[in-house]
């Protein structure tokens, strides 16, 4: 049996030594914007919830005495790995479809390790596994995403951004600044890669596990992209389609999201759309954001506040009964949402 990619590294040195670096440390460390490594932080912490599940499933498939279900194990990380993109954002069924194949391979070979090795050494149901395929897979989703928005915005080529530090291996060290175009893979080790972590084609552990590398996007006059501003058709509205910018906002009118999972869904047609944002009552805590929500700095404020409250209700009264109770919880929200915009405007804050 096969390691998979990430945990073949515990061979390559000192085996099954802790392989995890905090997250705020391994995505801090990398030549990215506020927003992205926030992003990439909260996208690892979800992931790291589906391993550890997948770790107490199979320790309990052992527990029982019954033949681990490999079958049963991988669809269940399948599943739940894919909530977490859609939970962060991501379209897989149109926007990013390369997501599937990426959630598809994982997900087998990081089962089939933990079948394999899962009863030899606590390592492979540990927290630390969890937290180590967390935040690597974190990056190659989030580095497949950069690609598809770089290509999406007009770009035409990339160039390869190292830490330039000792740790970068020699290899990726090679390609500092090398540019090319958008829809070719570098030669990384002998192996080809989009994008840094890239192992679709093929690309070993000792060229992905713990990469730092980032690109940077460009095009032809050599002006280059980093995701600071709304783009395309979403360039009209004011207010940053981010995650991190509703943090912002919430911070800034002192409104407690603390808990929250936040959820823009970038849906071009849901420019037109009347409401704003929705609060999952099958998934409380779960906020979604239309791009309604972003066309003012008042209606952004209205629907965290708005959104917010409903996650509240959830959580007191069942979702049921406040699907049940729908139009007296809205009535109700709605009052709380324009005392605080009023308040807000008293205070010369809008």
């Amino acid at each position: 049996m096969a390691l998979s990619a990430v945990d073949q590294l515990n061979n390559l040195e000192t085996s099954y030594k802790p392989r995890a670096i905090d997250y705020e440390t391994y995505f801090g460390e990398m030549e990215l914007s506020e927003e992205e490594i926030q992003e990439r932080i909260e996208l690892a912490e979800d992931l790291d919830d589906v391993f550890e599940y997948l770790f107490v499933l199979y320790l309990a498939m052992l527990k029982t005495g019954k033949n681990v279900d490999r079958d049963e194990l991988v669809q269940t990380v399948l599943t739940r790995y894919r909530d977490v993109l859609y939970d962060n954002g991501l379209d897989i069924d149109e926007r990013y479809p390369g997501m599937y194949g990426i959630s598809q391979r994982s997900s087998e070979s990081i089962v089939d390790t933990t079948i394999a090795y899962g009863a030899l050494n606590d390592w492979y149901t540990s927290e630390d596994r969890a937290m180590f395929l967390a935040e690597n897979e974190a990056n190659t989703i989030a580095n497949y995403e950069d690609l598809m928005d770089a290509i999406d915005a007009g770009y035409t080529t990339k160039t390869w951004v190292t830490m330039a530090d000792r740790k970068v291996r020699e290899t990726h060290r090679d390609l500092e600044g090398v540019t090319i175009s958008i829809f070719e893979p570098f030669d990384v080790g002998g192996y080809q890669m989009m994008v840094p972590k890239d192992d679709s084609m093929g690309a070993g552990p000792e060229e992905i596990v713990n990469c730092r590398c980032s690109l940077a996007w460009g095009d032809r006059n050599g002006d280059f992209y980093r995701r600071t501003e709304n783009q395309g058709v979403f360039s009209v509205l004011p207010e940053r389609m981010s995650k991190k910018h509703i943090r912002e906002v919430a911070n800034e009118f002192g409104i407690d999201i603390s808990g929250l999972t936040l959820y823009i869904d970038s849906k071009e047609e849901l420019l037109n759309a009347w409401f704003s944002g929705e609060a999952n009552p099958d998934r409380i805590g779960t906020v979604s954001f239309f791009p309604n929500a972003f066309r003012s700095r008042e209606e952004l404020v209205r629907t965290i506040v708005h959104e917010a409250e409903h996650v509240k209700q959830f959580k007191e009264f069942g979702s049921e009964y406040v699907q049940q109770h729908r139009r007296m919880f809205e009535d109700i929200t709605d009052k709380i949402e324009d005392e605080f915009v009023e308040g807000a405007k008293q205070k010369g804050l809008l």
